[in-house]
């Protein structure tokens, strides 16, 4: 029985590793992110806090389809929430995994100095989740980095953001 017991054991732990490689139907990712806002035209620009929430379904092992919501707030009660949409394309690995995406939508913005208004934006970036323990349900986003690009008042918005947070992984492929 006891030998029984060994051999069940290593072969479960043998089996953790082929977890790890499947592919997750849909991968949802929620977590803090800095933007950094800088008008076309100006010096210096302005940081803002805020949070980034997406929704990748997977197509293929490496081709997803992505939603990304986000919402920043910063100083003279400015507010600027952001809706894209497009392809991610991923390259997997055992303990992480590398992604590229550029999306294109829509950016509102409200402030006490500017009218509210609802612009076209876009986002090219790239990002890198780490899965601890080799986990095929949660990993870390320790880098998401992108330039997004608006146009608000007659001016390009130009907006390096950087977000990092938790990635909840769903079913397989």
């Amino acid at each position: 029985m006891r030998k029984a017991i060994c051999v069940f054991s290593l072969l479960l732990l043998s089996s953790l590793g082929a977890f790890a490689q499947t592919t997750p139907k849909v991968e949802v990712f929620a977590g803090y992110s800095l933007q950094h806002a800088r008008p076309e035209g100006a010096l210096e620009g302005a940081n803002s806090s805020g949070w980034d929430a997406s929704v990748n379904y997977n197509l293929r092992s490496w081709l997803g389809v992505k939603a990304d919501f986000s919402g920043y707030y910063c100083c003279l009660a400015q507010r600027e929430h952001n809706i894209l949409f497009g392809p991610q394309v991923t390259l997997r690995h055992e303990h992480h995994d590398i992604f590229f995406h550029a999306l294109v939508g829509v950016s509102h913005g409200t402030g006490d100095n500017f009218p509210e208004d609802t612009v076209p934006a876009w986002a090219v970036g790239a990002g890198l989740d780490v899965r601890p323990f080799h986990s095929d349900r949660f990993s870390l986003r320790v880098a998401q980095l992108d330039y997004l690009g608006t146009h608000y008042a007659e001016f390009a918005q130009h907006h390096f953001r950087y977000s990092g947070g938790f990635v909840f992984r769903f079913g397989s492929k």
